[in-house]
């Protein structure tokens, strides 16, 4: 509701300033470059977020693999996987 009645004044006093031949002077101008800067900064953000993200998912992955792999009872002996007891025996 703010954002419309802003709006509807900001026509207003555009419309006013025309009929009074004035020069009318957008406040929201500099708004425009604002959102574009930090639009660009947000970006910069969500990548290197999502590039931390997606190394988190992986590395969980791997742990999940360990985890399941070290288990088994006999393990995997070529890639030296296997519980405690496997090993010791």
């Amino acid at each position: 509701m703010f954002l419309r009645e802003a709006q509807v004044q900001e026509d207003h006093d555009r419309t006013k300033a025309d009929e009074q031949g004035k020069n009318y002077e957008d406040s929201t101008q500099a708004d425009a470059s604002m959102w574009r800067h930090t639009q660009r900064e947000n970006l910069k953000d969500n990548r290197y977020r999502a590039r931390l993200f997606f190394v988190g998912v992986v590395l969980v992955i791997f742990g999940f693999l360990g985890q399941t792999l070290g288990v088994l009872p006999y393990g995997i002996p070529f890639f030296g996987f296997g519980n405690c007891s496997a090993v010791a025996g």
